[in-house]
């Protein structure tokens, strides 16, 4: 009798089953693992695949993030800085390989729905703030923050420099997300 198949058949599932419940600060673990060109430029095999970078994006992030300019065209992710994971960093063009500034997830905020915020702090002037819920069994980020200000000076005059944070989506309706920004940075701070 021959129970290779068997075997592969149940670690296949197994895996599926791990990546559909891994915790919140794993996702975003995931995410920082993935290579810029795969990331953030959706090559594959030295060649730009649409559908693999929208499925990519759709593994992570709730549709509501995940936008494309024209029918057919690259997926983005909704966001003011050009890139979600490093803001401070530019990823130019294929040929230019920046180095990528160090990070390190913090630890998890969970909110009173279930929610969960994953603070990154990324190099040492910038932090994204993720937001995740389940969705379909999985973790998915449904909002994001970036700070490309870090620290932030709370005394400026120049509320860039106060309160230098950028929502992806409008928060307005959920208390948990403002909640995670300083109180004297909630008001009109989520029009994206």
């Amino acid at each position: 009798m021959n129970f290779k198949p068997i075997m592969i058949c149940l670690l296949g599932a197994a895996s599926i089953a791990h990546a559909q419940n891994d915790a919140p600060e794993d996702v975003i673990k995931k995410i920082y693992r993935l290579s810029v060109d795969v990331f953030d430029r959706g090559i594959y095999g030295n060649k730009y695949d649409r559908n693999r970078h929208c499925e990519l994006y759709k593994s992570f992030f709730s549709d509501e993030l995940i936008y494309s300019e024209k029918p057919g065209g690259s997926c983005e992710i909704v966001s003011r800085s050009n890139n979600v994971r490093y803001p401070n960093t530019d990823i130019g063009e294929r040929a230019y390989q920046p180095e990528m500034p160090t990070h390190h997830a913090l630890g998890p905020v969970v909110g009173p729905d279930g929610e969960v915020a994953v603070p990154v702090v990324v190099g040492d002037d910038s932090r994204v703030l993720y937001f995740l819920k389940k969705i379909g069994g999985r973790y998915r980020i449904v909002n994001l923050v970036i700070s490309t200000k870090w620290p932030r000076d709370p005394n400026s005059e120049d509320k860039s420099e106060r309160c230098p944070f950028s929502f992806s989506l409008s928060p307005e309706h959920d208390s948990f997300q403002i909640s995670m920004i300083p109180k004297d940075c909630q008001q009109g701070l989520w029009l994206p």
